[in-house]
């Protein structure tokens, strides 16, 4: 059972039977200056630290217990010495005879690894680490399995992982290890379960899932654009491989938001296909709908809404998105803010700024905790290389950014915000475009209840979504992707979750003028 939290984390199991014995993982942050331990307690029982490594920035320990008597449920609590997030992974081991050999290591920089001797045949090996300089998904060494890992906002990564054989004898030198990344610097503790009967957890065969987000099915294609996906997993996302035509198309990305740019002049005009592989971290892979499109060069005579540039972050605190930039002048920006923030209503808002561009805020909603909003500018002459940041009035606390660039475009019109608990998010707007224009309409959320995946509603599509699962909130943005003539009642709704507080906007996008 897995288990975050800040200073404290605390996983519950069910029912216990007796004579199991009851390992707990934790890897944590901590301050710069070191010296970050932990202490395991919990269901009354006696816990014992196996090993702790802390030499580098962090901690990763592993305590164990037994159960002599059936227990209806077990509470586990890991806590900090110093106040930082942490993971707390706990098993309960049927048949096991404790812990035999354990080891630790920690480098400032290189892959990690470290191996033990074993004590008995037909033993398992465990380890847990914590990367303190970045939050980059793990490369397992063969013949091992991911059991947990978070990849933390704070931009740490914490894991467990296991040897997926027994041990052929006592004697055995065992590595647990990992190829990639090789550039952080970690804290490893090992340790040896013995038989007892040790039956390893399943593997994980569960694939992620992907699908392309932009550009969209069918649509003309010119210039260099962004080709986007969304992927998430039930452990964690290693990589995404987008294709073009069945063939590579970049490099493959291992961090959200999974996007490459494309240059579409290097390809023939004509129908073309784009998709994406998505590998998670136990190797399953999963491929994306092909989505076709047609490439249009020189472009097109102008219609509205062509989408020139579109970039997202997350992250703590303030918040600013990779460099982009525009092709045409006055292109009309739109910047999408989710933020957490304390508890209570009106306690939080953001300021958008950047770009030398001039920014005002459309809407926002923070009636329920948390925060959401929509800010635009528009660009006189095209841009290059600039960046936007999003800065929260309380700080400390999570968000997500998302900025899109549209040409053919003439701002923004009508607006609506809603603050709700209990019910799926929704909010509705009547567009107010000329007679001979017409309108795209976006929405952005902020769920403060869990970090549970937004579903929208028929004929509205994700335009980008962020599962913070270091704060349970989840950010997201959704769009429609018909245009609506003048006077069209628009409802932005999301079919799940259903029972979540959330603050959501939606702004309407007026196009140029046939």
């Amino acid at each position: 059972m897995k288990a975050a939290g800040t200073g404290t984390a605390t996983a519950s199991l069910a029912a216990v039977p007796a004579g199991e014995s009851l390992l707990a993982f934790m890897a944590s942050d901590g301050s710069s200056g070191g010296g970050q331990t932990a202490t395991v307690s919990g269901g009354g029982l006696t816990w014992t630290r196996v090993q702790r490594e802390n030499a580098q920035l962090g901690d990763s320990e592993i305590w164990t217990a037994s159960v002599a008597s059936a227990m209806p449920g077990v509470a586990v609590t890991s806590t900090l010495g110093q106040k930082y997030g942490q993971q707390l992974e706990v098993l309960a081991l049927s048949g096991a005879g404790g812990a035999g050999a354990s080891a630790v290591a920690a480098a400032a920089k290189g892959a990690s690894s470290v191996s033990l001797t074993t004590k008995a045949a037909g033993s398992l090996s465990f380890a847990v680490g914590n990367d303190w300089d970045a939050n980059t998904a793990r490369t397992l060494g063969a013949g091992q399995t991911m059991l947990a890992e978070t990849q933390a906002s704070s931009g740490d990564d914490y894991w467990v992982q296991m040897t997926t054989s027994a041990a052929a004898a006592a004697g055995q030198n065992v590595t647990l290890s990992d190829t990639a990344p090789t550039g952080d610097r970690w804290n490893l503790a090992a340790v040896e379960v013995v038989p007892g009967t040790v039956s390893p957890p399943p593997p994980d065969t569960t694939p992620p899932t992907v699908g392309i987000t932009n550009p969209t099915a069918s649509e003309t294609v010119s210039g260099k654009i962004s080709v986007a996906a969304n992927a998430s997993d039930n452990v964690a996302v290693a990589s995404v491989q987008f294709l073009l035509d069945g063939s590579t198309l970049g490099a493959p990305v291992s961090t959200p938001p999974y996007a490459v740019p494309w240059d579409t002049t290097t390809a023939s005009n004509g129908a073309h296909t784009l998709s994406a592989i998505a590998t998670d971290t136990s190797g399953n892979t999963a491929t994306a709908t092909s989505v076709p499109v047609t490439v249009q060069n020189p472009p097109p005579a102008m219609t509205c809404f062509v989408l020139q540039a579109s970039v997202s972050a997350h992250g703590h605190g303030s918040v600013t998105t990779s460099a982009f930039g525009t092709v045409a002048p006055g292109e009309v920006l739109l910047a999408f803010v989710g933020s957490d923030g304390p508890s209570g209503a009106g306690k939080q808002s953001v300021t958008v700024s950047g770009g030398g561009l001039t920014w005002k805020l459309v809407k926002r909603a923070n009636g329920q905790s948390g925060d959401a909003e929509v800010w635009t500018a528009t660009a006189a002459s095209p841009l290059s290389g600039v960046t936007v940041t999003s800065t929260p009035l309380k700080s400390g606390y999570d968000q997500d950014l998302t900025v899109v660039a549209y040409e053919g475009a003439a701002g923004v019109g009508a607006s609506a915000a809603a603050s709700t608990k209990g019910v799926p998010p929704s909010v509705s707007l009547t567009t107010t475009a000329p007679s001979n224009a017409v309108s795209l309409v976006f929405a952005v959320g902020e769920d403060f209840t869990s970090a549970t995946s937004h579903t929208p509603v028929a004929g509205q599509v994700t335009l980008d979504q962020w599962l913070d699962n270091g704060t349970g909130d989840t950010y997201w943005s959704q769009y429609t992707n018909t245009p609506a003539a003048t006077g069209t009642k628009v409802t932005m709704a999301d079919t799940a979750p259903t029972a979540d507080q959330s603050n959501f906007v939606a702004i309407e996008l007026i196009g140029d003028a046939a």
